[in-house]
């Protein structure tokens, strides 16, 4: 029963690592989608030539200039970009961080859930070895003095 108990602990723990990792992964997505709904914002204001400074990476940016201020190409997933106007690109991104806000809350469910089954694992682990009996090594090294 011990090795048991140390095998699911091992396996619960990891879950729990995994469930974790992912929430701040979600985390990080839900943030890029606030830039861009932000981004989006300040497009509406924009006007046609416009200078302004285009992010090639999340370091490197080159200048260029307005072009079509109506209109965003919005990614809708697996690399498929589609053409909206701001308002309906915005929706999109909203539509999206609700969807993934949902998730979030699913998986903090799971995480909490989770954390309370290792926690409990922990303490049945450290009440078995209080109440453990001594090896029998020890016992005959007591009773030879």
């Amino acid at each position: 029963p011990a090795d048991q108990l140390n095998q699911l602990y091992s396996v619960w723990k990891m879950e729990l690592q995994q469930y974790t990792t992912y929430l701040q992964s979600m985390h990080k997505i839900k943030e890029r989608f606030r830039t861009s709904q932000q981004c989006l914002k300040q497009l509406r204001d924009a006007k046609k030539g416009t200078e302004t400074l285009i992010p090639l990476t999340g370091s490197l940016y080159v200048a260029g200039d307005m072009g079509d201020v109506n209109d965003a190409m919005v990614d809708v997933g697996t690399g498929y970009y589609i053409k909206k106007d701001i308002p309906g690109a915005v929706e999109v991104i909203d539509r999206r961080l609700k969807h993934l806000e949902e998730n979030m809350e699913k998986i903090q469910k799971a995480v909490t859930e989770k954390q309370q089954v290792v926690n409990t694992c922990e303490r049945a682990m450290m009440a078995r070895k209080r109440v453990a009996p001594p090896s029998s090594s020890s016992v005959a090294s007591t009773t030879s003095s």
